[in-house]
């Protein structure tokens, strides 16, 4: 997979994880909204839920490699869109 490919992959495994952990009161979507997560936090959590909820389709041999594999500008993408889905969230559940 190219890195265009990798990068739309985990921006949708992302969003499928907040939408699945939002039911969650004690998930970590409750934990990110008291605090803005690091990189690091968001590239770890993408890397253990993509291993522990989907068959991974790439070529590389773990979803760790596949992140690793990707541009910097890519993986900063990626957690600038988590961090938004996050807050869209926090919003959306605010004001229901």
């Amino acid at each position: 997979m190219d890195d265009d490919q990798l990068r739309s992959y985990f921006s949708q495994q992302a969003k499928v994880i907040i939408k699945e952990s939002s039911h969650d009161q004690d998930g970590f979507v409750t934990y990110f909204t008291s605090h803005e997560p690091r990189d690091e936090e968001i590239l770890c959590l993408l890397a253990v839920s993509t291993v522990a909820g989907t068959p991974d389709p790439c070529e590389y041999p773990t979803p760790l490699e596949a992140l690793a594999a990707l541009s910097t500008s890519s993986r900063s993408e990626i957690c600038r869109m988590f961090r938004a889905e996050i807050r869209n969230g926090s919003r959306q559940a605010s004001a229901a």
